[in-house]
Parts: structure tokens; C-alpha cells; sequence
């Protein structure tokens, strides 16, 4: 599930801002079928995702980055920005 999450967001998100809606796509991506929002939550208590809202607000407006993106996607955005055929 995270892996897929990752997969979509190099193409999608390649600054690791998933945006506002994200509860809109996060099933599709993922291939979760159950509320959006307990996966986002969870994900966020486990640390995959930052809400930058406060989460018990309204979290449709909330907006999430990919936690730690910055930091592990670096060689992987550099080798296909290199040659985006591989």
C-alpha cells in the first residue's frame, strides 16, 4: 500500500505534497476499499504522512505531505529525472 502510495507520488507529487482531495484518490492508489480518512489517519499516526492541518479539525481540508520524501526519494527523483525511460 505505502509502496503504491510512493509509486503514484513520483509522478503525481514529485515535491511530496499530496494536496488538498487527497482523501479523493488515496483508495484507488492504494487499492484500500474502506473509509479514506481511517487510512490517512493511520497513516499519519504510523508515520507515513504530516497532516499540515491539525487532523481533528476538518480533514478534508487538510492537505499532507509524504514524511521523510526529502530525505528518501532523492537518488530515485534524480535517476529518472537522468533518463525518464528507465
Amino acid at each position: 500500500m505505502v509502496i503504491s502510495l510512493w509509486l503514484w507520488a513520483l509522478d503525481n507529487a514529485p515535491d511530496g505534497d499530496l494536496g488538498i482531495g487527497f482523501a479523493d484518490f488515496v483508495g484507488p492508489v492504494t487499492g484500500h476499499t474502506g473509509d479514506p480518512y481511517d487510512l490517512i489517519h493511520n497513516l499519519v499516526k504510523s508515520g507515513w504522512l504530516t497532516d499540515t492541518e491539525d487532523f481533528g479539525a476538518v480533514p478534508e481540508d487538510s492537505t499532507y505531505m509524504l514524511l521523510g520524501w526529502d530525505d528518501d526519494d532523492g537518488p530515485i527523483s534524480r535517476y529518472v529525472e537522468a533518463d525518464p525511460n528507465k
